[in-house]
């Protein structure tokens, strides 16, 4: 495992932890440690890119819960999440050239079988960070990070239900659900479905025009925004205030730090998890199964069919 960053021996430690009132234990094994020194190293190399480029970001999600309580990860979870606003994302990519081998950042337009999903992820291809559905298909399969992007949303109730309606007309039940169907035929046969570079480029326009009705209320001065291309079917989705992306602040996070938002965290945890947000509780990964190895770059874990009787970390 050939990482830039230099990790100390004592954090690949098993670690336990109590949780729920029941008082329930979880183990924190060391091979997840080795999963989450990789995805730290990716999280100081985007940073590297950020603080270069004057970009900002924050920790999102399970990742910002996990830095308030538990001055790190949350002891069962699979991976690190960050969002940004779009106009800092869009910066982001005109420098995408900055991060070289193993280093490599995924949007809709880097992979040949296509990578079409409601976050792009920064991934180490020296490692195997797979979903099962993924492994047949012709994309990036490493230790990944995700990053959100927050798009503007209205002001107004009604006008906002209406647009997110819309937004999970083309996304979810649109763009995304013909892809994932290709990628669940792939799953099923266990090969490479023929996904052709015409289907592909279809896909990426769709995309592109997707993204477009996406940003639609940005820089218009709502008041509000959200990660719009990640709108759950229910339209459960948490408003956040656009001023609390204005400002950051660095805390420690396992031996580093990470970027939160300096103001209106706590309402943003709330808002995600609830006012009791302090007390643990251990919930299932978004992510589902993954096929995680920290030593074996996926092509070879694939080649050599690892995912066999894999035992899976992050169940």
């Amino acid at each position: 495992m050939k990482l830039k960053i230099n990790i100390p021996p004592s954090f690949f430690k098993e670690r336990e932890v109590t949780y729920n009132k029941n008082g329930d234990k979880y183990t924190t094994s060391t091979e997840m440690k080795k999963v989450w020194a990789v995805q730290i190293d990716l999280l100081k190399e985007f940073e590297r890119v950020c603080n270069k480029y004057n970009i900002k970001y924050f920790a999102s999600g399970g990742t910002l819960l996990g830095s308030v309580r538990h001055k790190g990860y949350i002891p069962w979870d699979d991976d690190i999440d960050v969002r940004m606003m779009r106009d800092e994302y869009e910066k982001l990519l005109t420098h995408k050239d900055e991060f070289q081998e193993p280093y490599f950042l995924q949007t809709p337009y880097t992979d040949e079988n296509g990578f079409f999903d409601s976050c792009v992820k920064l991934r180490n291809s020296n490692t195997t960070g797979c979903m099962p559905q993924d492994l047949h298909l012709k994309i990036n399969n490493g230790i990944f990070m995700d990053i959100l992007v927050l798009d503007c949303v209205p002001d107004d109730e009604k006008k906002r239900k209406k647009f997110l309606r819309k937004v999970l007309r083309k996304g979810i039940f649109g763009l995304y659900s013909s892809y994932y169907v290709r990628k669940f035929f792939a799953y099923i046969f266990k090969r490479d479905r023929k996904i052709t570079k015409n289907y592909i480029s279809k896909m990426q326009k769709k995309y592109k025009k997707f993204v477009k009705f996406c940003t639609k209320y940005n820089n218009l001065g709502q008041k509000s925004c959200t990660t719009v291309t990640f709108v759950n079917p229910d339209l459960s989705y948490p408003l956040i205030p656009v001023s609390a992306f204005e400002e950051q602040q660095f805390v420690p996070f396992e031996f580093t730090t990470i970027s939160i938002p300096k103001n209106d965290t706590d309402a943003i945890l709330k808002a995600l998890y609830g006012e009791n947000y302090m007390t643990p509780l251990r919930l299932s990964s978004m992510h589902g199964k993954l096929y995680l190895d920290a030593e074996m770059p996926y092509k070879d874990f694939i080649k050599e069919k690892k995912y066999k009787n894999y035992k899976f970390l992050n169940y």
